[in-house]
């Protein structure tokens, strides 16, 4: 397993990987160091308490890589035309030299990680973030070693994005009605999803891909089986370090008072919430998320309605999964009015509507 080392992904690939091992196979998650410490300490979903999950737990072995320290405010400074050009960007910036940094320097040492494998096994199968293609580009040159690239989006953005790229004389069939709604036409308007600068390491990556055997979708066809029928006719480095403060770099500070204000109304979690926990609870009707892919398949597992306010990268395509295609949530602002400021009245609409 080779995850893309934001939380979102990191959780993907080690909840593919606790499933994996609990068949008997053996798992190596591998990545930094900080990074892995940080997959492992949020986990949820597996009870840590049971005796099967141990077990499985004990199958995965976890490879360790440091990553060199990078200019954390050179990439802020770096970001900074790109943010006043576009104020409602908010994909936090620091993670790009956070991915830079492990595409420039991972690369040798999981080649040498596969290799090592390849010798001590039969066969080998490398599943990988999409967005890591450049740092297991190395396993087409190994004989025993097979990679799968694991799409960590949902089929529906993938879809978008793939569709209105392809000219329309070459397009190998006409979408029927009700594959996809109408809102695929009105795509365009999702621009400013990303920074240019993120934008182009997608792009980098996603064109090195063509040496994996296939590609993986943390989806089912109960959700998006409309898609599959379309597709198948064609931060520092050290995640945990804190500032002189004692804070989260990045961390956004609350108005001053407000802990007190709602403390008899609900409560505030710094950092990392069980979210599976949470969202089984029975005393939660609704979800206001940003709509990542990890909360909108947690969340639709667990039968809970979401309210939608996508930020960026795909979340704005998957709050339109929810809300148009799947009809299971509301949208609290549309993304084509993404610089407009959210009254607490529309929230209180949204709820009642939900």
């Amino acid at each position: 397993m080779v995850p893309l080392p934001a939380q979102g992904h990191l959780n993907q690939l080690l909840h593919l990987s606790h499933l994996i091992a609990s068949y008997g196979v053996p798992v190596h998650y591998a990545g930094s160091s900080s990074h892995n410490r940080q997959a492992r300490a949020r986990l949820h979903g597996w009870h840590h308490h049971n005796h099967d999950h141990e077990q499985t737990v004990s199958k995965i072995e976890f490879h360790d890589f440091e990553l060199p320290k990078y200019d954390y405010e050179y990439n802020q400074s770096s970001n900074s035309s790109s943010n006043n050009d576009n104020v409602s960007v908010v994909l936090p910036t620091h993670l790009q030299a956070l991915f830079d940094a492990s595409t420039m320097h991972l690369r040798e040492p999981m080649r040498r990680l596969f290799e090592q494998l390849s010798v001590k096994f039969e066969k080998v199968v490398v599943i990988h973030d999409m967005l890591m293609a450049y740092v297991v580009q190395d396993v087409k040159e190994i004989a025993n070693v097979e990679a799968f690239a694991f799409i960590p989006f949902c089929a529906f953005t993938m879809f978008m994005d793939t569709w209105r790229f392809i000219p329309e004389n070459l397009r190998p069939f006409d979408l029927e009605h009700g594959d996809i709604p109408e809102c695929v036409n009105c795509v365009d308007h999702y621009e400013g999803c990303m920074t240019p600068e993120m934008f182009e390491f997608v792009v980098n990556q996603v064109k090195l891909l063509g040496f994996e055997s296939g590609w993986l979708y943390n989806t089912s066809r109960v959700i998006e089986g409309s898609l599959y029928g379309c597709f198948e006719k064609a931060d520092s480095n050290d995640v945990f370090a804190e500032d002189n403060g004692g804070k989260m770099k990045d961390q956004p500070q609350l108005p001053q008072g407000y802990e007190e204000k709602v403390k008899n109304k609900g409560i505030v979690v710094r950092d990392w919430a069980p979210q599976i926990e949470i969202l089984a609870h029975k005393s939660v009707g609704g979800f206001m998320s940003h709509c990542g892919w990890n909360s909108c398949i947690e969340s639709l597992s667990m039968g809970v309605p979401i309210v939608a306010w996508p930020m960026h990268s795909d979340q704005p395509r998957n709050a339109v999964l929810v809300t148009e295609v799947l009809k299971v949530g509301v949208v609290v602002r549309d993304w084509a009015r993404r610089s407009e400021l959210v009254m607490s009245n529309s929230i209180e609409k949204c709820s009642e509507k939900g």
